[in-house]
């Protein structure tokens, strides 16, 4: 069961912005599975997504992560883009750029995957999906 999408800022979110590890076309599997093969589009705006995965700065720090909730710094944000995104140039050699997002959405969801019907507790969780209309350099 999905909520309605919120806009969020990204530096709310992302404080120390997010390293870009890939970005890639998403693939529509139900277009796939009729033997189609074309990239995923937003129902809503009818963009294409593109899938961009990275690593959140602020989570590689030991004392912020042990306050988190969240499990793991890798984070995966759908980039709503006619075109594929550009990335900036890194701001150090050898890793990948820092970026903050452009109309950064989230929209909380209820996992229902750890029901399984045994017992009287359902191990539901609530999370979020990331979506962005854009990517930019970290400002900070």
């Amino acid at each position: 069961m999905y909520l309605d999408r919120m806009l969020a800022e990204s530096g709310d979110v992302f404080p120390r912005g997010v390293m870009v590890l890939e970005i890639q076309a998403a693939i529509d599997f139900d277009a796939r599975q009729r033997g189609e093969d074309r990239q995923d589009v937003d129902d809503r705006s009818g963009l294409p997504i593109w899938n961009l995965v990275g690593l959140d700065m602020s989570a590689l720090d030991p004392e912020v992560r042990a306050r988190s909730f969240r499990g793991s710094p890798e984070v995966r944000v759908r980039v709503l883009s006619k075109e594929e995104p550009e990335l900036p140039r890194p701001q150090t050699a050898g890793m990948g750029p820092i970026v903050e997002f452009v109309d950064l959405m989230v929209t909380p969801y209820v996992d229902k995957d750890r029901c399984k019907g045994e017992g009287r507790r359902c191990r539901a969780e609530i999370r979020y999906s990331l979506r962005a209309l854009g990517i930019r350099p970290f400002k900070g």
